[in-house]
Parts: C-alpha cells; sequence; structure tokens
C-alpha cells in the first residue's frame, strides 16, 4: 500500500494431466486506507471464490496477522474472517480441503514476490469500495 491506497492480488496455479503448468494472476484495488492484514484477509476471500474442483489447494500466505486472524474467538476483522469460514466449510462439505501455509515476505521467494507485484497493479487501478463487496479485477494469464 502505498499513499493510503490498497490493493490485492492473488495467483492461481493450475496443473493439466501432462503437468503442463498455467498462471493466472488476479489483481484487485480494494478500499482506501485499509490496513496491510485487511488487504491480505481480502486476498484469502477472492481466492478461496477461485478453489476449483480437485482434492485440495494451497494458499501461501505471507502474512501472520491474517492467518492468525482464523484461530482467534474474536478476530479485528470478523466480518471477513466469518465470510472466508463459511467459504471454507463450503468446499470442506465437498470433500475438498484447502491449506494455508505461511511464507516469509520480501526475502526472494519467487512466486511470492510475484503476487506481490500483481497486488501493487491492483492498488493502481480504478476506485472499488471492498470489502464492501465492489472490487475492480484484471486477470492475466502467464506462463
Amino acid at each position: 500500500m502505498e499513499s493510503g491506497r490498497a490493493g490485492c492480488g492473488i495467483l492461481v496455479r493450475q496443473y493439466d494431466v501432462h503437468g503442463v503448468v498455467t498462471d493466472t494472476h488476479h489483481a484487485y484495488r480494494l478500499s482506501d486506507a485499509i490496513s496491510s492484514t485487511q488487504a491480505e484477509l481480502s486476498a484469502i476471500l477472492l481466492g478461496l471464490g477461485k478453489v476449483k474442483d480437485g482434492v485440495g489447494d494451497y494458499f501461501y500466505i505471507d502474512s501472520r496477522g491474517a492467518l492468525e486472524s482464523f484461530k482467534s474467538p474474536h478476530p479485528v476483522f470478523e466480518e471477513i474472517v466469518n465470510e472466508c469460514m463459511g467459504i471454507l466449510q463450503g468446499i470442506e462439505r465437498t470433500g475438498r480441503s484447502v491449506t494455508f501455509i505461511w511464507v516469509p515476505s520480501h526475502v526472494g521467494i519467487t512466486l511470492n514476490e510475484r503476487v506481490d507485484d500483481i497486488a501493487k497493479k491492483g492498488n493502481v487501478q480504478g476506485l472499488s469500495r471492498y470489502p464492501g463487496r465492489t472490487v475492480h479485477e484484471t486477470s492475466q494469464d502467464s506462463d
């Protein structure tokens, strides 16, 4: 976030039956002046909407605060955490799973750095009111 503007980014990596990788990234412009934890939780929520059929999905998250929110009985950002939990429960009812894995930020992990760059693209897009549920999204496939 810079100048009070916020964005978030998601990188969806899919493998076909031949092991060919397709990366699709999504950049979102979020509401101004939200916290970094809110931005990370927004990315998780939006990413949960990208979960496809399959056995399991992995979310690599570089925000301990966002991950800790899921463990708290009274999280600071309760509305968005509860929304994420509801989606997670729906996913799990279908026999699929979602695993969250913490990764350190800004230490040169290539895919994490790519997602940070994607989030910066979301930061400069037109105004949105998320978490008021209006987001501006750009998507792009890459190799």
